[in-house]
């Protein structure tokens, strides 16, 4: 057998991202309830949501209703059948546009956004089974100061912030998810869904032979800053006086003063004092060079995470790196080869460097996490 197998340190990657967010939009997935809707065209039921334009009357769904199929229940309604993507409700809105334009929307208060932060918007949505086709006329909108709720029941006439106009959905059975990120320009405190296309831009997709009608069902809807700091970082092993270049990816909209801070945790994994151990000025992505101080004692917990000054935002920490007190030395592999085949093969292994780790492979499938293993009778002429 070789002298030599192989031995090596063990490192591990891991990418390390932002925290969950919160949504944004409440009452999302139209759970709450002031009353149980009793009747079509009640979107109002539903705590927070209205009708943005006066004379629509979009159809709030929930499992509470037990009338019958002629009113707004779940899963069997004259609508069609389908049960919610999350809980126990959605919402119905008419989005046709042929000889004639009806087009509903729903609106409803949120959380303020800030200007320059980037967010996600998602929602779950499923053509009715009694539509005739499909179109790619689904847009969110948001607003501030604009009116809470127009005439009529055709177009509104402002634009939206998100759409989905290059996809017809036409899915009648599952619900399809939407999502799109975008930045806020405005602190916009209202949100309000429905088409944003005027007849001729339109393009529907029949799924029937006849009618004339494009109906959708609304579920889920989630309103989140996008996460927007994180970095990789792939090296579980240090020693003081490391350098170190971390890659970082910045989502949100930054100022041209924002200056991107890595810190180092104590032993512990603890931020409470952290040290800074190098930054860069950026509005973008890029990378930061640091050093890990000389003086960092030795410990297996440590962690380091991101901090950026404007907009203010931290990334989630790290997974723990072990750092030691000096350079790590080379390990050096030796055995008691050559050896007969009813003799024991020793495997040895040595190095300066203390706490590391071991793996050793070989010839057989052979492979052993043990510094100095062994080999009974290993076979001839490997």
């Amino acid at each position: 057998m070789k002298r030599l197998l192989s031995a090596f340190i063990l490192t591990a990657m891991a990418t390390v991202c932002a925290t969950a967010q919160p949504n944004l939009v409440p009452n999302g997935n139209f759970e709450t309830y002031t009353n149980c809707p009793s009747a079509f065209s009640q979107v109002g039921n539903a705590t927070g949501w209205l009708s943005w334009n006066n004379s629509g009357s979009p159809d709030y769904f929930n499992t509470c209703f037990t009338g019958g199929i002629n009113g707004p229940g779940i899963p069997t309604s004259v609508v069609g059948y389908q049960w919610p993507a999350s809980g126990n409700g959605y919402m119905g809105i008419f989005n046709t546009t042929f000889t004639f334009t009806v087009k509903e929307y729903i609106t409803r208060p949120i959380t303020p956004l800030q200007v320059g932060m980037m967010y996600e918007i998602s929602m779950s949505v499923s053509l009715a089974n009694f539509s005739a086709g499909g179109t790619n006329d689904l847009a969110v909108f948001f607003y501030d100061a604009g009116p809470t709720s127009y005439p009529g029941i055709g177009l509104v006439p402002i634009a939206p912030k998100v759409d989905w106009t290059s996809m017809v959905i036409t899915d009648t059975q599952n619900w399809v998810r939407l999502s799109k990120t975008f930045i806020a320009d405005s602190a916009y405190d209202n949100i309000a869904i429905g088409g944003s296309l005027s007849p001729s831009n339109v393009t529907y997709v029949p799924v029937t032979t006849s009618g004339n009608i494009t109906y959708y069902l609304i579920d889920s809807i989630v309103l989140k800053v996008y996460d927007s700091l994180s970095f990789v970082f792939n090296d579980s092993l240090k020693c003081s006086g490391d350098t170190i270049n971390i890659a970082y990816v910045s989502s949100k909209k930054k100022q041209s003063n924002n200056i991107f801070t890595l810190q180092l945790s104590n032993a512990s994994g603890s931020f409470a004092s952290p040290v800074n151990i190098g930054s860069v000025t950026s509005d973008t992505s890029g990378m930061i060079t640091a050093v890990i101080p000389a003086n960092t004692a030795t410990g297996t917990g440590y962690k380091i995470r991101i901090v950026a000054s404007n907009y203010a935002d931290t990334s989630e920490a790290s997974i723990s790196i072990k750092i030691g007190n000096g350079p790590i030395t080379k390990p050096v592999a030796n055995s008691n080869g050559p050896v007969c085949a009813n003799d024991t093969l020793k495997l040895l292994a040595t190095t300066a460097t203390s706490g590391v780790t071991w793996s050793w492979t070989g010839p057989n499938s052979f492979n052993s996490a043990l510094q100095n293993p062994k080999i009974n009778s290993p076979l001839p002429g490997t």
